[in-house]
């Protein structure tokens, strides 16, 4: 991977441009017999699973991207404008050298954001897309947001609504797995559209805040995963939208000088044709808290991660089946030696907690990192 931006800033920030390129290059290789093992009981000899076909799958892709980004600053304080104009271009390949299958698509995109601040309480803003795809046809997205700032109250109000556009990717049109996934070239695009409102209020001269936010959105085109009879699977568009709703609940407090706390508490309803979604926790919280310990370079961080009860497919008999909630904890700490040089530690999963995100599969356990961060000039 290689990327590089720069920005051109003549104005002092009332007109700014910034340019982008990146290129990825990856190379992906494995080794794996048929899911499942179609042995035993009894328990298999070391014959017998030296029987099990051994399958060689692979993909090459490479992902190319320009892009310009330019934002003009006009009026004062009682009435702001900001007026934005962006581009993309993007060019992606992938080729399977198994089967000899080579790709290719072509992607652009421009728009135009407006935003306007009206008497530092009022923000507005509008932002219309158009997406051309060599592969799909042409897409129109655009969203629209606004919140208010109400004087004297510490209170905020928020609302935003909008449309987006996503296209499968190469591993889901064209990837080839003999074991256990064939792609679907005939996919088509997900489409969505959704809204959300929500009220903030602040207290203590914004030492606590809180802020509750309601959601809606609706999936059109969702692309999910067929199971087929022969133990293998294929991405397909499903003929029905899928639903999500909910509401989520965040606190932002700084109880003492050096101390800040994040907190955040969700309910998701995410529901198909078939029921409720699988991996779409019902339940999610965190929690995050930063102490600079005596106002010193000494740094303590502490985060909470909490998952509730969540559905899979279990692959041993292709049913849905319930994932147990779990809660993970890091701990880490950090040193700033001096303006340049920072160390620093972290212990992931710090109780070592055994979970699953996908049934069957082991999620990470205990780990513990050491590091040392360097800062430039520039990135201070």
């Amino acid at each position: 991977t290689i990327g590089a931006s720069a920005v051109l800033d003549p104005w002092d920030g009332s007109w700014e441009t910034t340019l982008s390129a990146s290129h990825v290059d990856e190379s992906r290789r494995s080794r794996l017999t048929d899911f499942p093992f179609l042995v035993g009981p009894p328990a298999p000899s070391p014959a017998d699973l030296l029987a099990i076909p051994l399958y060689q799958t692979g993909s090459d892709s490479t992902r190319f991207r320009l892009g310009i980004v330019s934002t003009v600053r006009f009026g004062d304080d009682n009435l702001a404008h900001f007026v934005t104009g962006f581009a993309e271009h993007e060019e992606e390949t992938y080729m399977d050298p198994l089967i000899s299958r080579d790709e290719s698509r072509t992607v652009g995109a421009i728009g135009l954001q407006y935003r306007n601040e009206i008497a530092q309480q009022l923000y507005l803003s509008a932002t219309i897309r158009h997406d051309e795809n060599d592969q799909f046809r042409d897409a129109d997205t655009y969203s629209l947001s606004a919140a208010w700032q109400i004087p004297n109250t510490g209170t905020r109000l928020h609302t935003s609504y909008g449309t987006g556009v996503t296209a499968p990717t190469f591993i889901e049109q064209f990837g080839f797995i003999p074991a256990t996934f064939i792609g679907n070239a005939d996919l088509v695009p997900e489409e969505s559209v959704g809204w959300d409102f929500g009220v903030e209020q602040s207290f203590f001269e914004d030492a606590l805040v809180l802020d509750m936010t309601y959601f809606e959105a609706d999936l059109e085109n969702e692309i999910f995963t067929d199971f087929l009879p022969n133990f293998q699977s294929t991405p397909r568009n499903s003929t029905s939208d899928s639903g999500r709703s909910g509401w989520e609940l965040s606190v932002s407090a700084t109880p003492m000088e050096g101390l800040s706390v994040y907190g955040a508490y969700s309910q998701l309803d995410a529901t198909e044709p078939a029921g409720i979604e699988i991996r779409r926790p019902k339940e999610q919280a965190s929690l995050d808290a930063s102490w600079d310990v005596l106002g010193g370079p000494f740094q303590i961080n502490l985060g909470v991660t909490h998952v509730g009860e969540n559905i899979d497919t279990d692959f041993a008999t292709f049913l849905r089946a319930e994932l147990d909630p779990y809660t993970l904890i890091r701990l880490g700490a950090s040193w700033e030696v001096n303006d340049e040089f920072e160390l620093y530690t972290r212990i992931e999963n710090l109780t070592d907690e055994s979970y699953q995100e996908v049934i069957g599969y082991n999620a990470a356990p205990q780990a513990l990192y050491i590091g040392l961060r360097f800062r430039d000039e520039a990135s201070k």
